[in-house]
């Protein structure tokens, strides 16, 4: 069973959303001792989308939906390829929305040719751009930055 980085993109894009999905494959998993309905356990256990995600990527994998020992093999499958994506922080202004952190996740798929996942810290102090932390890396593209260094240049004066 191969579940490639782009399909788990589908599942999650944060770091944060990843953990969740996680839990809920555990208690998927724990509660497969005690029930053999898959369908009920994901319906439980999942949000909507996540679950119509998950039956699609079965579907994909051509797991049979009725072999209790198939489904735990492809969850924790599902799980151990989240834990080995590479994670990318981002310092942003304020609270991100649904369409950004997928406009952010598409950006780094498209221009660095590899899946990560987010992990978002808001500091509004930064006022706009990203600050962008990658092992060990430091980027600062934030307006904050920008405006530091116009004013130790002195192109940028404070009004008292």
């Amino acid at each position: 069973m191969t579940i490639t980085d782009q399909s788990l993109l589908d599942l999650v894009k944060t770091k944060d959303q990843a953990q969740q999905l996680a839990e809920n494959i555990d208690i998927v998993l724990k509660s497969m001792f005690t029930t053999t309905d898959t369908n009920k356990l994901l319906d439980e256990s999942f949000a909507y989308t996540t679950k119509e995600t998950l039956l699609l990527l079965i579907k994909e994998q051509n797991v049979d939906r009725k072999d209790i020992k198939a489904i735990e093999q492809f969850l924790q499958q599902i799980k151990t390829n989240l834990q080995n994506l590479p994670i990318i922080q981002l310092t942003i202004a304020c609270e991100p929305k649904k369409e950004l952190i997928e406009k952010l996740s598409s950006w780094f798929v498209i221009h660095i040719k590899k899946v990560f996942l987010l992990s978002i810290t808001v500091d509004p102090s930064i006022i706009g751009g990203a600050i962008i932390t990658y092992q060990g890396k430091y980027k600062n593209c934030s307006v904050q930055q920008k405006l530091m260094q116009l004013y130790k240049k002195g192109e940028l004066a404070l009004i008292p």
